[in-house]
């Protein structure tokens, strides 16, 4: 039997993805990489009485940039202008990372807090070449939670 359009269990595809930055409304589609989606706690580690072993304890947690790069199409403009508004200044917002399925209904996605842009990149043009032009966009943020569609 085929699973249902909204099947809980079918899998996301690493192809299928988009970004979307909340406060401007706008949705990034042709996204071709996602990079850095990744979070780690420090730690401290101490020893009690002479101890072998230590107690490791969390002190914090730390956030890796996001990198999102996608195919150059009629929103790039946008994208490099919302880049060149810290300029100005800065202003945090929320952006999501959204994962679709084949029938492309959302699966998952991952809410980034206090989201500015720090790195853009233009995509390299060459008259020798038949691919794709890709712009490269890197994020900041506070931090992400996870959600289902």
């Amino acid at each position: 039997m085929a699973p249902s359009p909204k099947d809980p269990f079918k899998p996301a595809l690493a192809l299928r993805f988009s970004l979307e930055i909340h406060d401007g409304g706008e949705q990034f589609d042709n996204v071709t990489a996602c990079e850095g989606l990744d979070a780690h706690y420090d730690v401290y580690t101490f020893s009690e009485g002479g101890a072998a072993s230590g107690h490791v304890l969390p002190t914090g947690i730390s956030y890796s940039n996001v990198k999102i790069s996608r195919a150059v199409d009629h929103k790039s403009a946008a994208l490099a202008r919302w880049f060149g508004t810290v300029r100005d200044e800065l202003v945090r917002t929320t952006a999501s990372v959204v994962a679709y399925d084949a029938n492309a209904d959302q699966v998952a996605r991952w809410d980034l807090v206090g989201v500015w842009p720090v790195r853009y990149s233009g995509p390299r043009f060459t008259s020798s070449g038949t691919t794709t032009a890709i712009e490269t966009i890197e994020l900041a943020h506070t931090g992400f939670h996870g959600s289902t569609g």
